[in-house]
């Protein structure tokens, strides 16, 4: 019985009174440490639950209580936003009331918080746009939560006209007048109502400084927030030193006809499937064009980095003058090419993004083991020597 009452439906009568379209966002909401938190996103989309400082200002929660962890968030447009830190703080849905873990982001938003996928398969809850609530079984049976149209429609305004803004004016700084913190739950609760995001402040340009990585190539820099505080500033650039070599410093601009020549030669590695497509790698590399002396055009990547971070491998490769005098006293001679042999040799999937480069078309790696690298002709020996020792056969056929 207790089966047949933890059964989530969803009615098409339920959406009867409610205007069309329905493409509204899942606006609810919910109680937070005892304080009834309105403006609360139910986004499907998103791996983790935030909470904005602002919010928790507004709760009178102290921002001590934040565990000192940042870490980076990446949005689906690509932009990355550092966390304050983590914050477990007690969630009541209905009548279920569960610790939830949050993100704490110190940024403009028109929520206060975002529930995402951790948060609903904890409640083993199901949202629905559509219908525009959320529901969760419970042992007393599926309970619901209406989302409020009208407030994700303001929230969902307040984002454009802020967006809007930052295209117009994005150097412009502004300077705004923040409510004065209430700790009243009532007057929270009243501070989120539609009308209350008109005030909602305009994001701000944080100011910035630029730290050369290597004083030995002063062009080396990169740009951080001139706010941050010891002792995160020092650990910040002493990580940016660390991994120095990480850095695409520069992209070569090839010419016209060098970018037809590397955009054919991956259209060619595609096809037989020597090189795949590979998106955030932590090496880069710049293709290199050279014209053959029969002006056509050889493509090559330039491993300089990653070869000086690897060890050399000290396997014996032939001597050209010993091949010759092994030759002597023999009738025949055959000759074998091995035309792209080392592209018979399949990269550990483990060190296949280690051979990224980047070209006009993206960003791709190698499946096969490439030329340039600083170990790959002795890898291909050892290949060779293998195979010319598999047998007598093989030894008496290559002697005579």
């Amino acid at each position: 019985m207790s089966s047949v009452r933890n059964i989530v439906s969803f009615e098409d009568r339920a959406t009867a009174c409610q205007a069309k379209p329905r493409d509204d966002l899942l606006v609810i909401e919910l109680t937070i440490q005892d304080i009834d938190i309105a403006r609360v996103l139910v986004d499907t989309g998103c791996s983790a639950n935030i909470i904005y400082k602002s919010t928790l200002e507004r709760m009178g929660i102290d921002l001590n209580a934040i565990t000192d962890d940042p870490s980076p968030v990446v949005g689906l447009s690509g932009n990355t936003t550092m966390t304050l830190g983590t914050i477990d703080l007690s969630v009541k849905a209905g009548s279920v009331t569960k610790y939830v873990e949050f993100l704490v982001v110190d940024g403009p938003t028109a929520y206060n918080a975002i529930f995402g996928t951790p948060w609903l398969n904890s409640m083993r809850a199901i949202p629905s746009t559509f219908h525009l609530c959320l529901k969760f079984p419970t042992p007393s049976g599926v309970e619901t939560i209406q989302g409020d149209r009208e407030v994700s429609q303001v929230c969902l305004a307040a984002g454009l006209k802020r967006k809007n803004s930052e295209i117009e004016t994005p150097r412009k700084k502004q300077t705004v007048h923040e409510p004065a913190l209430q700790d009243s739950p009532e007057v929270f609760w009243q501070s989120q109502r539609p009308e209350a995001l008109e005030g909602k402040r305009e994001p701000t340009c944080e100011p910035v400084v630029s730290i050369c990585l290597d004083e030995s190539y002063p062009e080396r820099c990169v740009e951080i927030g001139a706010n941050l505080h010891e002792p995160l500033r020092e650990e910040l650039i002493a990580c940016l030193k660390k991994n120095l070599n990480m850095f695409a410093w520069t992209r070569r601009k090839l010419g016209p006809e060098r970018a037809i020549a590397v955009n054919r030669e991956v259209e060619k590695l595609l096809k037989v499937g020597s090189i795949t497509e590979v998106r955030y790698p932590d090496w880069l590399a710049n293709p290199v064009v050279v014209k053959k002396k029969n002006s056509k055009w050889r493509v090559c990547v330039h491993f300089t980095d990653l070869n000086k971070a690897c060890p050399k491998d000290c396997f014996p490769l032939p001597h050209i003058d010993r091949l010759v005098e092994a030759t002597m006293g023999n009738k025949l001679l055959s000759f074998m090419d091995a035309f792209s042999g080392y592209n018979q040799i399949m990269m550990n999937p483990d060190d296949r993004e280690k051979t990224a480069f980047i070209t006009d078309r993206g960003t791709y790696c190698y499946k096969v083991m490439p030329f340039g690298l600083k170990n790959a002709g002795a890898t291909y020996q050892h290949l060779v020597n293998r195979i010319c020792l598999i047998g007598e056969e093989l030894t008496t056929l290559l002697e005579t």
